[in-house]
């Protein structure tokens, strides 16, 4: 059982999404659990077509491959170039993300 003055899971992954201006380490940001599909290799190398993704809300896509790198690193050859999608459009490093989009990513193809 957990006392009340352990952090949550969810503090504890989020720490490093804290607002690095405020001092304070009690400073949580709320969470948003993305489900992310892959494709392609990116696929292959997660080992899944579908992973579930904890980000504070208001993260966007460059937050999103961070910590993708981060939760699989086997993810390093291929997270340079990732191609990330909310529905069927490209989005941009800087779109941010919600828990209502339909998130995939995909490495760059080519082929005839």
């Amino acid at each position: 059982m957990m006392r009340l003055d352990e952090p949550s899971v969810t503090e504890v992954r989020l720490t490093a999404f804290t607002n690095p201006s405020i001092k304070s380490s009690s400073s949580i940001v709320p969470a948003m659990l993305l489900n992310i599909r892959l494709f392609a290799r990116a696929k292959d190398l997660a080992g899944s077509e579908t992973i579930a993704v904890e980000l504070p809300e208001q993260a966007n896509v460059s937050d999103l491959k961070s910590s993708l790198l981060e939760q699989y690193p086997a993810l390093e050859p291929v997270i340079r170039n990732l191609h990330v999608a909310i529905g069927t459009d490209y989005a941009n490093d800087a779109a941010v993300l919600n828990e209502s989009q339909s998130i995939s990513c995909f490495p760059p193809v080519s082929g005839g």
